[in-house]
């Protein structure tokens, strides 16, 4: 038989989620800068989401729709309405106004997080860094993008060369297709590709710039392969317009197993099966994680537990590659992509005050994802 205290503890225990959850909601505003569609930017948006019980938030999602102009308004509508948000999540966009809402956010109290993105150096003089400029823009997770992008060309490259793709005097051509020219994304990937290139001793021909789109990156690959006709690795800073390039190659007679390689950032589900195809030879991604992290600091935040002690106010998070020898593994964990699966609970301070520093993993398994290496 159980002791009163014993009775009292299981009782807690026991009513422990449900205190939770009837506290009052923190309210979130996300600036979503894409497309309710779009492949990445709706997988972030679900992760997030996925967080909203288990924490106890009520998220508010807007969708700028690629036009960088509507943030300022968007966040404006909320303010003016009964509830304005605890918090503000947004996306930083280079020269667009994301410094104009990061100080509307300021002088209406809001705390804000920026997520995904770097700053780009030319903006970081006038918005500095968390709590400098704005004391309210509160923390800063963003991947390494440039590193990302040198992964992908490396790995690319390396295939090509034991592919023997090399052209007459024995260099690896490469084409690049990117976002567009405002993202600092697309900048940094772009970066990555071109150090990478330079290191292996290989030929960048020529980056476009396909908005992010799966059919422009098509047209984009038909033009590039008439261009430079030896060029074999098609390098692409998004899984989306890597499966364009796949298209445009197709569509051109060629194999892009066997003539063309590609790879992509974001490990969107038509990509993964598509490495699992032979199609593509690789995906960088799990940044979209950071959208769940977002939360989980947001919430030990709110509740007292201030994630700079420990992790410090910018955080940079690094991708991993999917390829051929682990793209079944993960598919076989995660492919059913149900977020709503994880317990968010799990990975908070608050609620669970023997974790030091946050294991920024989730159920993204490094055991998975580094059973083999490509």
């Amino acid at each position: 038989m159980l002791s009163l205290r014993g009775k009292v503890l299981l009782t807690c225990l026991f009513f422990l989620p449900s205190t939770i959850a009837a506290a009052d909601k923190i309210r979130v505003t996300f600036l979503n800068p894409s497309t309710i569609d779009n492949d990445f930017w709706s997988t972030a948006t679900n992760f997030m989401k996925a967080a909203e019980d288990d924490l106890g938030f009520e998220i508010k999602v807007h969708y700028a729709n690629q036009n960088r102009l509507k943030l300022k308004r968007m966040i404006e509508k909320d303010i003016a309405s009964n509830e304005k948000p605890h918090y503000l999540v947004m996306n930083y966009i280079r020269g667009g106004n994301s410094a104009q809402v990061l100080k509307l956010a300021q002088d209406e109290g809001i705390k804000t997080f920026v997520f995904n993105t770097d700053v780009p150096e030319e903006e970081r003089k006038r918005v500095g860094t968390p709590r400098e400029v704005f004391s309210n823009w509160i923390g800063h997770i963003y991947p390494d993008d440039v590193q990302a992008g040198y992964d992908l060309a490396s790995i690319l490259i390396k295939k090509a060369r034991e592919g023997n793709l090399q052209n007459p005097q024995g260099k690896i051509e490469v084409v690049g297709v990117s976002g567009n020219h405002q993202s600092p994304a697309a900048i940094f990937r772009n970066t990555g590709l071109e150090s990478a290139t330079k290191d292996s001793g290989n030929e960048l021909q020529q980056v476009v710039f396909a908005k992010w789109k799966r059919d422009d990156a098509s047209k984009k690959a038909g033009y590039l392969m008439k261009r430079y006709p030896n060029a074999s690795v098609f390098w692409s800073a998004s899984d989306s317009m890597s499966l364009g390039i796949i298209a445009g190659v197709k569509s051109s007679g060629k194999n892009p197993a066997k003539h063309i390689l590609t790879g992509g950032i974001d490990w969107m589900p038509d990509a993964l099966e598509a490495i699992k195809a032979g199609e593509m030879t690789a995906s960088l991604g799990g940044h979209f994680m950071e959208a769940g992290w977002v939360m989980v600091m947001l919430y030990d935040y709110h509740h007292g537990k201030d994630f700079a002690k420990s992790e410090g106010l910018s955080i940079q998070s690094k991708m991993n590659v999917i390829h051929k020898d682990n793209v079944s593994a993960y598919l076989k964990h995660f492919g059913d992509r149900n977020w709503d699966k994880i317990d968010f609970k799990k990975f908070s301070k608050v609620l669970n005050p023997k974790l030091k520093k946050y294991d920024q993993k989730f159920p993204q398994s490094s055991t998975i994802l580094n059973s083999s290496s490509i």
